[in-house]
């Protein structure tokens, strides 16, 4: 029988504890407990500032992830224009030696160049 007493004082002062932070909060109000409102006050203040910082702070890195991601495609992207470029070089080189070949008089060769 006295572990069923123990037992009743152990949930009653666990119901305790669960009660509800508003209730507390205006408990505190009646009772003009203005140092347990305060700390109610600078909880809930600081709460919402580190939520704030961490909302910042993942903001802050999957920015700096998008960025490091843009930087690879725009190396890429400067790799294959260097190649392309590259290409339409030697292109335009060949298609000038073709030309001055073909409006160089016969017998001439071309000018080196």
């Amino acid at each position: 029988m006295t572990s069923g007493g123990c037992h009743r004082l152990r949930s009653a002062s666990s119901d305790h504890r669960k009660e509800r932070p508003v209730r507390r909060v205006i408990a505190h109000f009646r009772k003009q407990q203005w140092t347990a409102i305060l700390i109610d006050f600078l909880i809930v203040v600081l709460g919402v500032f580190v939520g704030i910082q961490v909302s910042n702070w993942n903001s802050a890195r999957i920015g700096a992830n998008e960025a490091d991601a843009f930087l690879v495609r725009i190396e890429d992207d400067v790799r294959e224009n260097r190649r392309d470029l590259g290409h339409v070089t030697r292109c335009y080189q060949q298609t000038r030696r073709q030309r001055e070949d073909a409006l160089a008089p016969r017998g001439r060769s071309r000018p080196e160049g």
